[in-house]
């Protein structure tokens, strides 16, 4: 990761500053915070030819009138041909956290969250391996809207700090609800130099 310009993000502040008046119940036609998905991801690494992929993982478990719990998993690699050996190239990403959403308008909840961040990077070929285990953490904040009442949006905006070095990273979702609990989605995530891009399956307990 190369470092970029802080966000200049406080969750505590975001929840402070916001209306208590929004703070009501998370039923109705909003988004569902209750959830587990996983799926296929790839990753997109800029100047580089290579196209690792792999699954992720992903849970929500709402614990409290806003509150949640959230952890994500997200696992890719690639073999590579270096002089006519094969070299895999692994990249794995966990994050654990909680957060605070508020439900805007029947259909729209905003929310901000922070996580535990752990990266690993790893290598292997000639008989040899290697990796680099670095931890951190993460901040968040977004938005998911019903579009319609099968129909989902979403879109984010988070800071990354790892070892020192940080940046700010984007996102957007889409998801379509089969059935009241079943979900199809596609992601799209972008870092400094890389971009993940996912198709999941979610669903909603």
């Amino acid at each position: 990761m190369e470092l970029k310009s802080k966000l200049a993000l406080s969750v505590a502040a975001f929840i402070a500053a916001s209306s208590p008046a929004l703070a009501d119940d998370h039923m109705g036609n909003g988004p569902k915070w209750d959830l587990a998905e996983v799926g296929y991801v790839e990753a997109d690494i800029d100047g580089d030819d290579t196209s690792p992929s792999g699954f992720s993982g992903a849970f929500s478990k709402t614990v409290g009138k806003g509150f949640y719990l959230t952890g994500r998993y997200r696992d890719v690699s690639e073999d590579i041909s270096i002089a006519g050996d094969s070299i895999e190239i692994e990249v794995s990403q966990l994050s654990l956290g909680a957060g605070y959403s508020l439900h805007v308008t029947d259909t729209t909840d905003v929310y901000g969250q922070v996580t535990f961040e752990n990266l690993e990077l790893g290598v292997s070929g000639f008989g040899e391996s290697d990796s680099d285990d670095e931890n951190g953490f993460g901040a968040e904040i977004g938005l998911r809207t019903m579009v319609t009442e099968s129909f989902e949006l979403g879109a984010k905006i988070g800071y990354l700090d790892v070892e020192d070095e940080s940046e700010t990273t984007f996102g957007a979702s889409a998801y379509y609800y089969v059935t009241d609990n079943v979900a199809v989605g596609a992601t799209y995530e972008m870092w400094e130099d890389v971009d993940f891009m996912g198709l999941n399956l979610r669903y909603a307990f």
